[in-house]
């Protein structure tokens, strides 16, 4: 399996872990709901520390454990023969890992702000038990790909982070452009796709204008918004 099957290979195994979190939380707050015949506001207000507990039980483990594992893909990159003997500083990592479980948890308070806000306004107007299900349902459901987007952002962004920290301390001739080919991927990237270039011929080429573009640094920016792909050592 080359280096970037196995950074692909771990981002899949994120997605699903989120998936599965979200599929939690939505029983456990159906089930939270269901143990009401009617709902006052009063209810309501006492029911949002029932959800932070959810989120606490389900959602929280997943950040955790996604961001440590996030470590894995940076060592990934230290097995590469160009970067033999190469160290990442532990407080790089540290700050890295700090942005990434910030952003989760932001888009968690998002989502519970959300669930929140709905839950009461629908106890005020009186309705029914199982409408306030199916609308808390809709939220959650409507919201599952928002930790997904989080999730690209955060490890692909991360991964370049390290690599961009790694190019101002390894002497590399050569970055080669990699990353998943599918449906997704931008035309900008499926240009650059298993393309090698130089630092200075990188620089020039993101100089360019594109759909989607975020930013000029190659090692940061790479194709854009919520892109998957970075750039590796050779």
């Amino acid at each position: 399996m080359t280096y970037e099957e196995k950074v692909e290979e771990l981002y899949q195994s994120y997605l699903r872990s989120f998936d599965t979190s979200l599929v939690n939380i939505q029983r456990e707050v159906t089930k939270l709901l269901s143990n009401y015949t009617t709902l006052t506001p009063t209810d309501a207000i006492s029911i949002q520390t029932e959800i932070d507990r959810i989120y606490e039980d389900e959602y929280t483990p997943v950040i955790n454990d996604t961001v440590n594992s996030f470590n894995t893909a940076w060592l990934l990159l230290l097995t590469l023969p160009s970067l033999k003997g190469t160290k990442i500083d532990k407080r790089v990592l540290n700050k890295v890992r700090k942005n990434a479980v910030t952003q989760f948890q932001s888009q968690a308070t998002l989502i519970k702000s959300k669930l929140n806000a709905a839950i009461y306004n629908a106890s005020i107007v009186g309705s029914r038990i199982a409408n306030i299900i199916v609308t808390s349902n809709d939220i959650i459901k409507s919201n599952i790909g928002n930790p997904k987007a989080t999730i690209i952002d955060t490890f692909y962004k991360s991964t370049a982070t390290i690599v961009t920290y790694i190019s101002g301390k390894a002497d590399i001739k050569k970055w080669k452009y990699v990353g998943p080919s599918d449906d997704k991927t931008r035309s900008w990237c499926s240009n650059h796709l298993g393309n090698e270039y130089t630092k200075s011929e990188l620089m020039s080429e993101w100089q360019s204008s594109w759909s989607g573009k975020s930013g000029s640094d190659p090692f940061l920016d790479r194709g854009g918004y919520n892109c998957r792909h970075h750039l590796e050592p050779k």
